[in-house]
């Protein structure tokens, strides 16, 4: 933890940690949730602080991803409606939503739907609408209007591998960063009359390739 970025403190430690990611809560004080895979086991962990400006410690569970099957985290979401919520990909594409970290038992639910073939690598929901997910993966940017039960392709965005992706809550601006093929913004309405069909992408950026010479 730092409030300078010049000196940290350290609010927990897990020596057996590898490929770390974060995430946390839009919240002055956040919750912060840490994952990686422990070598020494193997297992994959998933740590919350509450409270993280101030906490000095946290909680760790240890058994909620078979790191057999997932491999290790590669990215993670909180949830903007349940700071309790969290949405995690893996390095081998899987994706997962896992609810109720406030209790002894989260649960842990697969949200790889319909699309068990596609590789996943990130995935956010949308504040004010539960049941909203929108996925980066390898092919392009997927949304589910059933938390994650059917997922359909957007053809408004590149089909191509979509690394991350950030949602604006201020005005539900999609930000969508490709891997080759620039970055990209769209709209997402979800009211009572539109949903997130009526994503419309613009070409927010375009980036050249690097030369290796």
């Amino acid at each position: 933890r730092s409030i300078d970025g010049l000196n940290f403190t350290t609010v927990m430690s897990h020596g057996g940690l590898k490929a770390v990611i974060t995430a946390c809560s839009a919240d002055l004080n956040p919750v912060v949730y840490v994952a990686g895979y422990d070598n020494s086991v193997p297992k994959f962990d998933i740590i919350r602080i509450d409270n993280a400006k101030t906490a000095s410690s946290g909680t760790t569970f240890s058994t909620l991803i078979d790191y057999s099957v997932a491999g290790s985290p590669y990215r993670m979401t909180v949830d903007p409606n349940d700071q309790y919520t969290i949405y995690i990909t893996t390095s081998k594409g899987k994706s997962y939503k896992i609810s109720g970290l406030n209790n002894a038992n989260p649960v842990v639910k697969n949200i790889e739907g319909n699309i068990t073939d596609v590789q996943f690598n990130d995935v956010i929901g949308v504040e004010g609408d539960s049941d909203v997910l929108i996925a980066g993966t390898n092919i392009g940017v997927f949304y589910s209007l059933d938390d994650g039960t059917t997922w359909t392709l957007s053809n408004d965005f590149p089909h191509t591998k979509v690394n991350h992706l950030r949602l604006r809550s201020s005005d539900d601006r999609l930000f969508v960063f490709t891997y080759g093929r620039g970055a990209w913004a769209g709209n997402v309405i979800n009211s009572s009359s539109v949903s997130v069909q009526d994503l419309v992408a613009i070409n927010l950026v375009s980036l050249d390739p690097i030369s290796s010479d």
